[in-house]
């Protein structure tokens, strides 16, 4: 089944491909595990989450997209408790993660900040994220999850300002 929000995980890493070279290692950290479309993980990996595409052709579930290649690995990080829903107290655990993979030579982060979940939670993590891209330049890239519309439009121009990719889709709502 089709998903304009998992199918938009492709955008980044394919222009985090485009940016890093072929043969440069992606680590795609992905923050809110759980509060995003159920097959995102899949797709932030470059892999079909279905076996149709939207065009209608067939593929296999699982296959990796052509041109992404097979060195994407994807760290799925969650905020918060699945139990209780309260946030986890190592909610700085995606920073080790960026800098664990960054310490690896040939190796680009792209990170995955969820601006507003459906469950109405956010990351707010600018500053922590603007450090860590002055600490290792370009070699760091952002991309917002703002799937279904759920971020104004001065959180949004700010993203786009401080050179962020901004995911954006309507709502499931009609």
């Amino acid at each position: 089944q089709y998903d304009a929000g998992t199918d938009t995980e492709y955008i980044p890493l394919l222009v985090s491909k485009a940016y890093a070279g072929s043969d440069c290692k992606i680590v795609n950290i992905v923050t809110g595990a759980g509060e995003i479309g159920t097959h995102s993980t899949t797709a932030a990996e470059g892999l079909y989450y279905t076996c149709l595409t939207p065009y209608g052709e067939k593929v296999g579930t699982g296959n990796r997209l052509e041109g992404i290649g097979s060195n994407v690995k994807v760290i799925s990080i969650s905020q918060y408790h699945p139990a209780t829903g309260r946030q986890k107290q190592e909610n700085g655990i995606w920073k080790m993660h960026v800098k664990k993979s960054l310490s690896q030579p040939g190796t680009l982060v792209l990170l995955h900040i969820v601006d507003s979940s459906k469950l109405g939670r956010r990351m707010d993590a600018i500053d922590d994220v603007e450090r860590l891209k002055k600490q290792y330049p370009g070699r760091l890239l952002i991309t917002i999850d703002s799937c279904q519309s759920r971020t104004d439009v001065q959180r949004t121009r700010k993203y786009l300002e401080l050179g962020y990719m901004v995911m954006i889709t309507g709502s499931k709502f009609e």
